[in-house]
């Protein structure tokens, strides 16, 4: 998910093949709330992604293939991998 800091000028349709759409988690935990849902939490779980996936990516696609852009992004915030937990009221 993207972070809101700098990430705004990112379409959320801009990887080529439409594999993963990107949502402003700021924006997803709203809507979580907004449909009944509490105890929202987020945590970054970027640190066991980006690097390994970048370290798969190197052995299977070329070093100048739109993939390869994903570990760069994340370090300088563009984007990033949350786990997010709620409560769904009963």
């Amino acid at each position: 998910m993207l972070q809101p800091e700098g990430a705004r000028g990112i379409r959320r349709d801009a990887t080529p093949d439409g594999l993963d759409i990107a949502h402003h988690l700021d924006d997803f935990t709203t809507d979580l709330t907004g449909t009944g849902f509490t105890d929202v939490t987020t945590e970054t779980i970027g640190p066991d992604v980006w690097p390994g996936l970048d370290r798969y990516l190197a052995d299977t696609v070329p070093a100048d293939h739109w993939t390869r852009n994903f570990l760069p992004a994340w370090r300088h915030g563009l984007l990033d991998y949350h786990l997010v937990t709620a409560t769904r009221a009963a």
